[in-house]
């Protein structure tokens, strides 16, 4: 009767274990670097919406420096993180594109796969929290400061 009920026990717990595997399965590095290239390039047309349109709200800066600290933690081997705040970044680029009347590219929308890497995230207030934790200077930036510079966004 102990055997069996140790069997039992190392059977649920192996489920269990299998359970969660598959419903968060580990983050595959070049798949979140191709996401990244993804928000790059619809933040990129989006800069190139703002450069042209001259609506300035904040939300291109903001949108940029979440890219930028997904790429630090993308180099940082921090996967997740990095997919977290490259998800909120291509977000505000899509609000950015839309607030301009502007068509997206097909790079801005997220496919089933890349809904399922992000499923997990936390909240946007979140995500914001603690962009302003990490990057302070953040908070406060401008579009109009992103008009003549690198963004600085390119991921290696």
């Amino acid at each position: 009767m102990i055997q069996f009920r140790q069997l039992y026990f190392s059977l649920v717990l192996s489920l269990f274990t299998l359970a969660s595997v598959i419903a968060n399965p580990a983050v595959d590095k070049v798949k979140v670097k191709n996401y990244l290239l993804k928000t790059n390039r619809t933040i990129g047309f989006a800069h190139m919406v703002v450069k042209k349109t001259k609506v300035f709200n904040g939300n291109l800066s903001k949108s940029v420096n979440h890219e930028r600290l997904a790429k630090k933690y993308y180099n940082e081997n921090q996967l997740e993180k990095a997919l977290y705040h490259s998800y909120r970044a291509r977000v505000l680029a899509n609000e950015v594109i839309a607030e301009n009347k502007a068509k997206a590219p097909m790079d801005a929308s997220f496919t089933a796969e890349e809904q399922q890497m992000t499923s997990g995230k936390p909240s946007d207030r979140q995500l914001d929290d603690d962009l302003a934790k990490e990057v302070p200077a953040s908070v406060n930036g401008k579009d109009e400061d992103l008009m003549n510079g690198n963004l600085d966004i390119d991921i290696q």
